[in-house]
């Protein structure tokens, strides 16, 4: 429940969204919001479609090149989602096999992970803003195994009995969170700072 957006009503909710709004709240502000995707988001903020990623980023030395990221908020880990009842993965790097399908989203940290570590296995890259998309191709049999933060594929399990996380209660990629801006506003960027430690501070995270 970091960002949920409602298709009917349009209405954003969630942790993060309480968070930034909050910001605004004080500054005095409106905030206008701008959807973006996992493949895109990098592109939009240098193109000066918005002003403030607001919901939970992976820090990763790859994004640190391209944007500025606040100080960490929380952290998250990956978790992974299989057919129920299948055994062969102990580990994540059990993935890294010959004729395993894994579904990832693109540009997700997850996506990353799979480049990265698993070069022998098929990647099922789907460019989606829904994170749990790739545990869908794993419940309807199109993929082995599909990854996503550990939160998400937790909510997965749940509503779906036909899947299970090998991973449960031991993620692994565990990569701290924040918001980011576009590099070279420093103003900004203490500013976010200091919000982020008043929010801390004041009980709000």
């Amino acid at each position: 429940p970091y960002v949920i957006h409602d298709p009917k009503t349009g209405k954003l909710s969630g942790f993060y969204i309480d968070l930034i709004e909050q910001v605004a709240d004080l500054m005095s502000v409106k905030i206008e919001y701008h959807e973006s995707n996992w493949g895109n988001m990098i592109t939009d903020i240098k193109a000066n479609k918005y002003d403030v990623q607001a919901t939970p980023i992976f820090r990763t030395i790859p994004r640190a090149m391209e944007v500025a990221f606040t100080r960490t908020i929380d952290y998250f880990g990956n978790g992974a989602v299989v057919k129920k009842g299948d055994k062969r993965f102990k580990t994540p790097l059990d993935f890294n096999r010959e004729g395993i399908k894994i579904a990832v989203t693109q540009g997700e940290v997850g996506h990353e992970f799979a480049k990265k570590f698993l070069p022998k296995a098929q990647l099922i890259v789907i460019q989606t803003d829904d994170i749990s998309r790739p545990l869908l191709e794993v419940a309807a049999g199109r993929a082995d195994a599909g990854i996503a933060d550990a939160w998400t594929t937790y909510q997965f399990v749940q509503a779906h009995p036909n899947v299970e996380d090998p991973f449960a209660g031991n993620p692994f990629n565990i990569v701290s969170a924040s918001w980011f801006i576009r590099q070279g506003d420093p103003d900004w960027f203490q500013y976010l700072n200091t919000c982020i430690d008043f929010l801390e501070s004041s009980g709000e995270i």
